[in-house]
């Protein structure tokens, strides 16, 4: 919900950190996620970026964290 409402008052989308790397590394999941917004996109009449996808794959796919132990 709140997506859909930043994007239709053209609300500013943080840019996702190494998010080409991680389209890469999860296409599957990538195409899936696309997929399944196709339906939000036509309803709403909104454009969902790339970021946002990666925001959401995070949800099914967290990235893993490097921890450094001191």
């Amino acid at each position: 919900g709140c997506m859909i409402e930043r994007l239709k008052v053209n609300g500013k989308v943080v840019e996702y950190e190494g998010r080409e790397e991680y389209i890469k590394e999860n296409k599957d999941l990538h195409h899936t996620v696309k997929q399944s917004l196709e339906s939000l996109i036509k309803k709403y009449k909104i454009a969902i970026t790339e970021d946002e996808i990666c925001y959401i794959m995070n949800f099914f796919h967290p990235r893993e964290t490097e921890i450094i132990a001191n």
